[in-house]
C-alpha cells in the first residue's frame, strides 16, 4: 500500500463523517481523515514488518524464494536498513537481481533492527489514529475503532 492508498482510506473515513452531516473541514471530518490514514499506514507497516521478519527467519532459503517471486519492491524495512547501511541503497538500486544481493540485503535488515523499527513506525501511526479519535464524542463506535487499531498492531483477528 502506498501513501496514496492510505490517503484514499482516510478520504473514505472523512466521507463517512460528511455523510453524517459534518462539513468537510470540520474537526470531526478531519479527525476521521487522520484516523483512516493512520490506521491504513499502521496496517501496511505491520504487513511489511511481518513479511520481512519471515524472510529474515528463513534467510538460508529466502534469497532464492525472494528472487523467484519477481521484482523486489523496496519496503519500509529495506529502506530503514538502508539508512543505517548506505551500501544497501546501491544494492537496492540494482534491483536485487541476484542471490548474493538478496542475501546481503537480508543480512543488513537483520543487523540493523529494521523489522523492529518498522513495527515501531506502525505503532506510531496507530497512535496517530487513536489520538485522532479523541476529537469524536465518546461512544461504543469510537471504542471499537480504538480496538481496531490495537488489533491491527497485534495481528489479532477481527471478529464480532
Amino acid at each position: 500500500m502506498s501513501r496514496g492508498t492510505a490517503q484514499l482510506i482516510g478520504n473514505s473515513c472523512q466521507c463517512a463523517a460528511i455523510l453524517s452531516g459534518h462539513d468537510h473541514d470540520s474537526p470531526t471530518a478531519l479527525a476521521c481523515l487522520e484516523f483512516g490514514v493512520g490506521l491504513a499506514m499502521a496496517q501496511e507497516l505491520v504487513a511489511e514488518a511481518d513479511a520481512m521478519d519471515g524472510l529474515v527467519k528463513k534467510k538460508r532459503r529466502a534469497p532464492k524464494r525472494w528472487l523467484a517471486a519477481g521484482p523486489v519492491t523496496p519496503s519500509t524495512p529495506l529502506l530503514v536498513a538502508a539508512e543505517q547501511f548506505p551500501e544497501l541503497a546501491k544494492v537496492l538500486s540494482r534491483g536485487l537481481r541476484d542471490e548474493s544481493d538478496a542475501a546481503l540485503a537480508l543480512e543488513m535488515v537483520e543487523r540493523s533492527g529494521a523489522v523492529a523499527r518498522t513495527q515501531e513506525l506502525a505503532t506510531e501511526q496507530a497512535q496517530v489514529a487513536v489520538d485522532s479519535l479523541g476529537l469524536l464524542p465518546p461512544s461504543d463506535t469510537r471504542d471499537a475503532l480504538r480496538v481496531l487499531c490495537h488489533k491491527v498492531l497485534t495481528g489479532a483477528s477481527i471478529k464480532p
